[in-house]
């Protein structure tokens, strides 16, 4: 048994969260464009589902992840122009794989170290990348077994 008050609340550096949520913003930019254009190739059925999961619920994390004055930009901004694809998007399933796992491994860290109303949003960016990970992995062959996320105690607070 445990007396006493809860551990005391240490804030997060001043910055940290700006500098997580842009590093965030930018791979799931980088995993969305991978995901259709492996989708406008084609594949087969399994993978099919598993990236037109991808390509629906990454903008939804990104906007998750927007401050309110970058959604007030997006929604007054022309919708017939597109973003450019980043010219790191992946081509093939295993580089989508790679850029997966570090978007996984990323939000994972972010959520022990930034803001409490930031980590919330963060933790279900790893989560669900986790899951499409493990998705991805039963259903392409090629990529083999899904690499261990990192252990709790290897991300550093």
């Amino acid at each position: 048994m445990r007396l006493g008050a809860p551990a005391q609340y240490t804030p997060p550096p001043p910055g940290i969260d700006d500098l997580y949520r842009a590093d965030l913003l930018a791979q799931i930019v980088t995993a969305r464009a991978g995901a259709q254009r492996l989708l406008s190739e084609g594949a087969d059925d399994a993978v099919t589902s598993v990236l037109t999961a991808l390509a629906e619920a990454l903008p939804v994390q990104r906007t998750a992840l927007l401050t309110g004055a970058e959604q007030e930009k997006e929604a007054s901004a022309d919708p017939s122009t597109e973003a450019p694809v980043p010219a790191d998007a992946p081509e093939d399933l295993p580089s989508l794989a790679e850029v997966l796992h570090a978007l996984r491994d990323l939000a994972a860290d972010a959520a022990r170290q930034v803001s409490g109303s930031l980590a919330r949003p963060v933790a279900a960016v790893s989560a669900h990348t986790a899951w499409a990970l493990v998705r991805l992995h039963a259903a392409a062959e090629e990529l083999g077994e899904v690499p261990v996320a990192p252990a709790a105690e290897d991300l550093e607070p």
